[in-house]
């Protein structure tokens, strides 16, 4: 039977005092509780009544009209009822958060703030609006996950009807589980009538027990497959380079993707000459390789005879193309990879110092940050950590590409992906008092 209280609960923030009603809806037999943020003013919104019969405790607030800072004010709300503070009569054999419509939004910023730690066990962003807006002067969207969400588990809808609204939402899902997030749900609710949604004639209902009986899987997999060791498609220009190395001697290698192999092209051949034309040089990278393709190339090159000073190593960005590949891998697991073709690396070439490029920022969705360059970006973070500047050097060159609101400068990624002739000079021209600190 429910069992429905109300009362006013004081949070103190570091700039005022302020009061909230919050309702309390109780089960006898609760299976957890669920903490809903609505705009919804109703005594109990259509989104706690269902949490509420699915046989939840439900601590609904409603933040329509507050004039306050939200996100820090429901961080103190889920973080005092997490701990115990208040309302101790409500259950705590699991906690969770949900919102709908407007209301998803300050939950998506709400809970990029919070530590891993102290991330609730399920987190429910339902029929979400306003996911495809920006952060001021930035390209970056506001609804970005937590960077570490791990054993937390999403579960996210939209409604198809809206293409931008979809898209947004389900692009925040990818990110998601590309930052190694728990078990994760796209979920497109076929529902046209948004009265329903919550109600026994929508599908939600029927699908969140599904997701809260699911175990919690991680995202990555076991073996990791940006550490595996597979053959590329170019056998030709892997024997070609290989006949190179055994026939000579060089100063300079470049391991690579596309973004490399690029310099072969005419319209670079200037650019080329410029930074490689005093050295002797060979370019290993081949258009289109992912990390397990390098691994394989670099354990059957023939390195016996190379005492080359440099190697420019730059991959990871197939490695997350959902678009080309059959497997997207989430950012722990590129890291793994490129940090696993390091070690490799360093155990063939160790005469080499290793210049470590920072995966770079394009992507064939556009000049806009999406899950694809929010993966690559917390793939930085982790391989930037492998740097120890005696034989390793991480190198960050993306400002070269980027606008003053952090999107893609068109004029230096025509593609969205590759820099331009021009970009590369600029990237290159960064990178060339290391190498030539390598040689004095």
């Amino acid at each position: 039977m429910k069992k429905i209280f109300a009362f006013i609960i004081l949070f103190f923030t570091i700039s005022n005092v302020f009061s909230q009603k919050i309702t309390i809806l109780k089960n006898d037999v609760s299976l957890g509780t669920v903490l809903t943020i609505t705009h919804n003013k109703s005594k109990i919104s259509p989104i706690s009544d269902m949490f509420l019969t699915l046989g939840y405790d439900v601590c609904q607030i409603c933040i329509k009209g507050l004039n306050l800072n939200i996100t820090d004010s429901l961080n103190n709300i889920f973080l005092s009822l997490k701990n115990g503070n208040y309302a101790n009569n409500l259950s705590n054999r699991s906690y969770s958060i949900a919102a709908d419509g407007k209301s998803a939004i300050y939950v998506a910023k709400m809970i990029k703030t919070l530590k891993n730690n102290e991330l609730p066990q399920n987190v429910f962003l339902l029929n979400v609006e306003d996911f495809n807006k920006r952060e001021s002067d930035s390209a970056y969207p506001i609804a970005i996950p937590p960077l570490n969400p791990t054993g937390c588990r999403l579960f996210i809808s939209a409604n198809s009807d809206n293409k931008i609204q979809f898209n947004s939402a389900q692009e925040y899902y990818l990110t998601w589980v590309g930052y190694d997030g728990g078990t994760a749900k796209f979920f497109t609710d076929p529902t046209k009538d948004h009265k329903k949604i919550f109600s026994e004639n929508g599908e939600i209902i029927y699908e969140i027990p599904k997701f809260m009986n699911s175990v919690v899987n991680p995202t990555q997999k076991n073996p990791n497959p940006a550490e595996l060791s597979i053959e590329g498609y170019d056998k030709n220009r892997h024997n070609d380079k290989n006949y190179y190395l055994k026939e000579y001697k060089y100063d300079i290698i470049l391991i690579g993707n596309s973004i490399l192999h690029n310099l072969e092209k005419p319209e670079y051949k200037e650019v080329n000459r410029k930074y490689f034309g005093n050295y002797m040089t060979i370019n290993l990278a081949t258009s289109g390789y992912r990390t397990e393709n390098i691994i394989w190339e670099i354990e059957h090159y023939n390195f016996n005879t190379q005492r080359a000073k440099v190697c420019i190593l730059e991959v990871g960005t197939n490695n997350v193309d959902r678009k080309n590949y059959p497997y997207r891998c989430t950012a722990t697991e590129v890291a793994n990879g490129i940090m696993r073709i390091v070690r490799l690396l360093r155990q063939r070439i160790p005469s080499a110092k290793i210049i470590l490029l920072a995966c770079f920022p394009g992507s064939y969705d556009g000049q806009y940050p999406t899950s694809h360059r929010l993966i690559l970006e917390k793939t930085n973070n982790i391989i930037k950590q492998i740097s120890d500047n005696r034989n390793i050097f991480y190198v960050n060159v993306n400002s070269t590409f980027l606008n003053s609101d952090l999107s893609i400068n068109h004029d230096m990624m025509e593609d969205w992906l590759h820099p331009t002739p021009e970009a590369t000079d600029l990237w290159l021209k960064k990178i060339e008092p290391l190498i030539k600190r390598f040689f004095e």
